[in-house]
């Protein structure tokens, strides 16, 4: 009887290893099956963008990891031999292709060039190191992959713990250059928070903290941590989900994520710098002061005629393109004539139209927030920000002291 059982017992673990792994099969198929569609759609989509054709190729990438992962959890390795140890490789490509993506989003006329194969060094050392086991033939290799204890040190050998950490690398540098370009939106844009990608935020976090979930998981795999030791065959699941929300975002939900018109990043070269520092920066360039007075008189005779800080989504390049003059020169005299950036001088034409607005009459059915759109801005707490930054009191002790 105890020798039934405990056939039994063996017979009902095996049939739910095989369901379990059957689940997971069929999730990472899946997929596979939403990344080749995503793909697809993305390399048909117009206009024709590089960071189109770069998010599509690393779906691809991701793709054809995601099939060698459930090739390798049905244990069709050993039929196919020469796709083994391609998921060590391959993965190398996430993070340069992450970091190019982000490039090509924040920057305008951003085009690939032979500096950025440096991002590429990495997996073409693995590939050189992993040369001797890929020119083996299909025997030996089956040979190899018979043996689970020579499978297992391979896998958690030397080359595998460090792919982790090359990953969170190049993502940890995306998002640096991402949060780098967000902090000089404001001396380019109106209302920066029309132009911010927010969805490229969430999905440099998202594989991030897939990264370091996985990195957990491999290193307690590694040293047979009870727990997150169990769950490391599952840990690529969490990928499917994200091809998805990529789906969901770009697609269904039409968000757009190409280039802004304007650059967030290399084309920038005005900050908000202190009065005494304009000088320095400015000195070697060739703008006289004369120049300088010559666009401040012409760009206030402007901004008091026509009122173009009304358009919330005023930019730089609009108001140079308006005034015909350059954007760099424009951008140079408002930081010299006003001690501003552009965000700051626009959004000062705002608060004083505001001003002006609250006190008519015939907005008296209007709220603080109604009147503050119709003056440029596009939210509550950028009015608030900008207004208590500039008056030193809130809109509605404003409105309060102007009722008294």
């Amino acid at each position: 009887m105890a020798v039934v059982s405990i056939r039994t017992f063996a017979l009902i673990c095996i049939q739910k290893y095989c369901y379990m792994n059957l689940l997971v099969f069929a999730i990472l198929f899946s997929g596979v099956l939403q990344g080749v569609l995503l793909a697809y759609l993305l390399f048909k989509k117009k206009p024709e963008q590089l960071s189109n054709k770069l998010l599509a190729f690393l779906i691809v990438i991701l793709v054809f990891h995601l099939s060698l992962i459930a090739i390798d959890v049905k244990d069709l390795f050993i039929r196919f031999p020469h796709l083994s140890r391609l998921s060590w490789v391959i993965p190398l490509s996430y993070g340069p292709l992450i970091l190019l993506l982000t490039q090509c989003i924040v920057t305008i006329n951003f085009t690939l060039q032979k500096k950025h194969l440096i991002y590429f060094l990495p997996l073409i050392i693995y590939g050189i190191a992993l040369t001797p086991y890929f020119t083996l033939p299909a025997y030996e290799k089956v040979e190899f992959l018979k043996d689970p204890i020579q499978v297992s040190n391979a896998d958690f050998g030397i080359y595998n713990s460090l792919t982790g950490f090359i990953h969170i690398g190049f993502v940890l540098f995306s998002l640096w250059v991402f949060y780098t370009c967000k902090k000089k939106l404001p001396t380019y844009f109106s209302n920066p928070s029309r132009v911010y990608i927010k969805w490229l935020e969430q999905f440099l976090w998202a594989i991030l903290i897939i990264m370091i979930f996985s990195i957990i998981a491999f290193f307690a795999k590694k040293h047979n941590a009870s727990f997150l030791s169990a769950i490391y065959p599952y840990n690529f699941l969490l990928v499917v989900p994200l091809i998805y929300w990529i789906a969901y975002k770009l697609l269904l939900s039409h968000s757009n994520y190409k280039n802004p018109r304007t650059s967030i990043s290399n084309t920038i070269n005005t900050t908000n710098l202190p009065s005494e520092d304009i000088g320095k920066k400015y000195s070697k360039t060739a703008l006289s002061l004369k120049e300088v007075e010559k666009i401040k008189l012409k760009l206030k005779e402007y901004m008091a005629k026509e009122k173009p800080y009304l358009n919330p989504d005023l930019s730089i390049d609009d108001l140079s393109a308006q005034l015909i003059v350059k954007r760099h020169h424009l951008s140079q005299a408002i930081n010299i004539s006003f001690n501003k950036n552009f965000f700051e001088f626009i959004n000062g034409y705002r608060i004083e139209e505001f001003k002006k607005q609250a006190k008519d009459l015939d907005n008296d059915h209007l709220s603080i927030l109604g009147i503050a759109l119709n003056c440029g801005f596009n939210s509550k707490a950028t009015f608030n920000s900008v207004f208590k930054k500039q008056e030193g009191i809130t809109p509605s002790t404003y409105i309060k002291e102007q009722e008294t």
